[in-house]
């Protein structure tokens, strides 16, 4: 549930700090596996990448991804250029993903529907359906669950109205 965009998730932190920096874990294993270089990081500076392997090599854990298929024997260059070039691709990907994202959520904005987050002082969450029409009021934590339903704030009508209208008299 965390960005692949940063080293600062707490899986990653733990893995670094209690696993491979840690002085008596480290005994009980020899490297790491990552089902792919994504899962690793999409860190959006390779040389990210370079630095927590080094990290790991540096307490001598080595790092492989499972969907290269088994450890090479010796260190080949072309693994190295193949695991380079997966990086590029997956810190690609996500730029291009975050791309679409935030040009999808000024989309839904400019529309006039909430893109997420929850309702400030005054205001509740509507959720409405495909025909614009109110289906209930979102409690907090409570998120849409089809697709094409939409979220708008509202007045709550309720004493917290009327301390904004003071407000702004």
């Amino acid at each position: 549930g965390e960005s692949g965009l940063t080293a600062d998730r707490p899986g990653f932190q733990s893995l670094l700090k209690s696993w491979v920096m840690h002085p008596e874990r480290t005994k009980l294993f020899e490297g790491i596996l990552f089902f792919d270089v994504s899962r690793m990081g999409r860190f959006q500076a390779l040389d990210e990448f370079g630095y927590y392997t080094f990290l790991c090599k540096q307490h001598g854990k080595w790092v492989w991804y499972v969907d290269l298929g088994m450890l090479p024997d010796k260190q080949d260059p072309m693994h190295h250029l193949i695991i380079a070039m997966k990086q590029a691709a997956a810190a690609d990907y996500s730029a291009k993903l975050s791309d679409r994202v935030w040009h999808g959520s000024v989309r839904i904005s400019s529309q006039g529907y909430s893109v997420g987050g929850s309702a400030c002082y005054g205001m509740e969450r509507v959720l409405l359906n495909e025909q614009h029409q109110v289906v209930c009021v979102l409690k907090d934590g409570e998120k849409k669950q089809i697709s094409n339903q939409r979220v708008i704030f509202r007045p709550r009508n309720d004493v917290t109205t009327e301390t904004i209208r003071e407000i702004f008299r």
